[in-house]
Formats: C-alpha cells, sequence, structure tokens
C-alpha cells in the first residue's frame, strides 16, 4: 500500500521484501549532516526553523590547503548542538557503531520501525567524488538511508552526488563503502559513532511564538559575540587577492572554492527563511539579497577560472588577474551585507512573523 501525504515523497510503502520512507526536502543546507537533517524533520511533520536558524557563516583560512599560503574556505559553527535541537523537537537521536557483518540487518530493523538512519561511508569508493574516488579515503561523508529493497538487493537513500536526491545502492556496494571506514578511516568499533537512528520521542508542547522569538534572540546573540571573528574573517580575503600568485594548481583548491560556493548558498537559503518570516525590515532585505547573488556568482566564477588552471596545468597571468578582481568585489559585497546585519541585529530591528 503506498499512502501519499502533503509534505511527503512517500510516507510509507510496504510489501514483502521492500519498505520505504522519507521526508520531501531538497534543498542542499551547509553539509552533508545539516541537508539531510532537514529530510528527517521533514519526515516527522516538524518545522525547519530551529535547524535552519542554528548555524553562522564566517571565513577562515585554512593552512593545508595549499600548503604553503594556505587557502580560504567558508566555515560554520553551531549555536547548538543538533541532537539537542531535535530532542526538543521530539526527535531523538540513537548512535550506535554496527561491524560491517551487521549493518544489513541494522537498516532493515531501524527502517521496518520507521526510523530513517544515517550513515557514514568511505568515499574512496564513490563514483562521482572527483577529489576521493580512488584517490584518498575519507569517512566523515554521511547518507540518509531510508528504504531497502530485499528483492533488488538495494537501500534507497538521500545524497548530493549530483544535487540532492534520491540514489540507490546495492547492498554489497554498502558494505565496501562502510566497512572502508574501519579498514581505512581510523575508526573504531568501540569509539566510532557510525551510524544514527532518528525515532519520535516525547514532545513537550510549548508556545511556538515564544519559542521562535527566544531562537531568533540566541541567533542574533550568536553573531554579535563572533563579530570579531566573522569581521576578522572578511579581511582574510585581502589576504586571498595577496597570494594569488603563489597558489598550488591542486584540486584541494576547487574543493574548498565548492565548499564555498555551497555555503554561501547555504547563508542565502536561511537568510531568505528568516525573510519570509519577516524578520528583516523591508528597507534592507533586497540589498542583502543582491549581495549574496554577487558573492555566490562570483566565487562560482573564480571557481571556474582556477578549475581550468588546474586542467591545463597553468595559472596564467590574466586569469589572476581576473580572480583577483571577482575577489576584491566579493569583498566589497560581502562588507555591505555585513554592515546591514550587524545594523539590523545590534539596533534589535529584527522582527518575528508567527505562520
Amino acid at each position: 500500500m503506498i499512502r501519499m501525504q502533503r509534505g511527503m515523497v512517500l510516507d510509507i510503502q510496504q510489501f514483502k521484501g521492500i519498505r520505504k520512507m522519507t521526508g520531501n526536502n531538497r534543498d542542499p543546507f551547509v553539509n552533508c549532516y545539516y541537508t539531510p537533517i532537514l529530510s528527517v524533520v521533514n519526515y516527522y511533520k516538524k518545522s525547519i526553523f530551529p535547524v535552519i536558524i542554528n548555524p553562522f557563516f564566517y571565513y577562515e583560512r585554512v593552512s593545508r590547503i595549499s600548503y604553503p599560503t594556505g587557502y580560504l574556505r567558508v566555515k560554520i559553527e553551531n549555536i547548538n548542538k543538533l541532537s539537542l535541537i531535535l530532542n526538543t523537537m521530539g526527535i531523538e537521536s540513537y548512535y550506535s557503531t554496527p561491524k560491517p557483518e551487521e549493518i544489513l540487518s541494522y537498516i532493515r530493523e531501524n527502517i521496518e520501525s520507521g526510523s530513517p538512519i544515517l550513515v557514514n561511508i568511505d568515499m574512496f569508493y564513490q563514483k562521482g567524488r572527483d577529489e576521493y574516488y580512488r584517490k584518498k579515503h575519507d569517512g566523515k561523508h554521511v547518507i540518509l538511508i531510508y528504504g531497502y529493497n530485499d528483492l533488488d538487493q538495494t537501500i534507497n537513500f538521500l545524497d548530493d552526488v549530483n544535487g540532492y536526491s534520491e540514489y540507490t545502492m546495492k547492498y554489497e556496494e554498502l558494505m565496501v563503502y562502510y566497512k572502508g571506514l574501519f579498514d581505512y578511516c581510523n575508526i573504531s568499533y568501540n569509539l566510532g559513532n557510525t551510524t544514527c537512528a532518528f525515532i519520535k520521542g516525547d514532545y513537550n508542547q510549548f508556545n511556538k511564538a515564544e519559542s521562535r522569538i527566544n531562537q531568533i534572540k540566541e541567533f542574533s546573540a550568536a553573531i554579535i559575540k563572533n563579530k570579531r571573528k566573522i569581521i576578522v574573517g572578511l579581511e582574510e580575503l585581502q589576504y586571498l587577492i595577496q597570494i594569488q600568485h603563489n597558489i598550488k594548481n591542486d584540486e584541494s583548491i576547487l574543493s574548498a572554492l565548492s565548499s564555498t560556493i555551497q555555503r554561501k548558498k547555504s547563508q542565502k537559503y536561511q537568510y531568505l527563511y528568516l525573510d519570509k518570516l519577516g524578520v528583516f525590515p523591508p528597507n534592507y532585505k533586497i540589498e542583502m539579497e543582491n549581495y549574496l547573488n554577487t558573492i555566490i556568482n562570483n566565487w562560482t566564477v573564480v571557481r571556474n577560472i582556477i578549475g581550468k588552471s588546474v586542467y591545463q596545468g597553468i595559472y596564467l597571468q590574466n586569469s589572476k588577474n581576473t580572480v583577483i578582481d571577482f575577489i576584491d568585489d566579493i569583498y566589497e559585497k560581502e562588507r555591505l551585507f555585513h554592515t546591514h546585519l550587524y545594523s539590523i541585529i545590534e539596533n534589535g530591528n529584527t522582527k518575528l512573523t508567527i505562520d
């Protein structure tokens, strides 16, 4: 039987050897952990508001990228642990480390009880991961498993290999991806939390308006508290301009740029979501959205130019000059965006419309 509900792709589909359930979310947000959490929240029919407002974004120099000069990437900082946020929403998280030979039975058991599962995998084996596939082992990536099919010997999962979407994987593939964590990624059976299952927990009713207002205040307080870190991060853009003539042509830079683009898109998604709730005054919102659009576009152009230089094996002077111009414009737009942001927060102009 297939039962469709508003806000769901599929609520439940079950017959012999097959079970499937998932929340309807196709908006990549922050990273491979935050995005599936949105699907989990949707599956349990909760508001994504507490998740969307939890991270804040800033630039940070990463020394290990393009050594010895270092490079820049957008970092996130969580205001609260996501597990704590989910718990207050009535969604409990259970971490465990099943052995490779136990992973399929573990998946079946949780899916049959209605619990979606996050599972870490070794990206060395995953096609589509240009930086990792057959190049280096990394077990920090998680996928959200929401179904299995014993007839086809496949699992159903959400991932961002080529856009955040639904994928299937053979049982034997999952076993290889999962076993790689213990063989090559320094994860211990005793210490590593390689999976996380979610179940509906106790739900304490609270005043929706009061809760959201408190979360807005907490978000604003975090932005003010970390003002120096954020502003110092912006000044790193000037450093990035200075080192353009020294950067190495390697894929680690492309990875940093891809991450930066994704997280700036996530910051825009957060901004637009909060704007729909009336958090930002009308006289600011159009300008701030335009700044974010320009920043995202400029980083995308920079990535394309440097990507071409990586594959050609040479970083030409005219390419460097173009990149410098785009980064200089990014710096200006970031400065204006954050000037508005701090003006709104420090002057107490944030408001909230409760739907």
